[in-house]
């Protein structure tokens, strides 16, 4: 008797689904919600994914200067305001650079979020997920 095909999705990054919803690279936010972000700020023409290099808009600064970001302070940063980095679970774009860590942070300050002592993992609040998800327009 013939077995029947797996048709089953493949899954790659990690089981923890914890990780996978949200969790650190390197310093800023990666997992479903750093995707969901990334894809919400290029929605919102906040930022252009120009496949080589992210841009932040006129747009984009504007409104992260309203929330708090102060570009002067890293006009002197060797590294890119806006860099996209491969999300190794979701295997789609999530922000890295200055603003993807700005971002990190400023989560990490708001009590939004806090990150697990023990992993990478990124644990939202129920109103932190609320606030982030209103904040940058994310829909989950």
């Amino acid at each position: 008797m013939a077995s029947k095909p797996n048709h089953s999705k493949i899954i790659t990054g990690p089981d923890d689904f914890r990780l996978r919803k949200a969790r650190i690279c390197y310093d800023h936010l990666a997992g479903e919600l750093g995707v969901a972000l990334y894809d919400s700020l290029k929605k919102n023409d906040y930022i252009i994914d120009n496949m080589t290099e992210t841009l932040i808009t006129t747009t984009g600064k504007s409104y992260f200067a309203q929330i708090g970001v102060n570009f002067n302070s890293y006009s002197k940063s060797k590294r890119p305001l806006c860099k996209s980095c491969l999300d190794w679970s979701e295997r789609r774009n999530h922000l890295a650079g200055v603003l993807g860590q700005w971002i990190l942070n400023d989560l990490f300050t708001k009590g939004w979020a806090a990150k697990d002592l023990d992993s990478r993992v990124v644990q939202f609040t129920a109103k932190g997920l609320k606030l982030f998800t209103k904040q940058y327009a994310i829909s989950v």
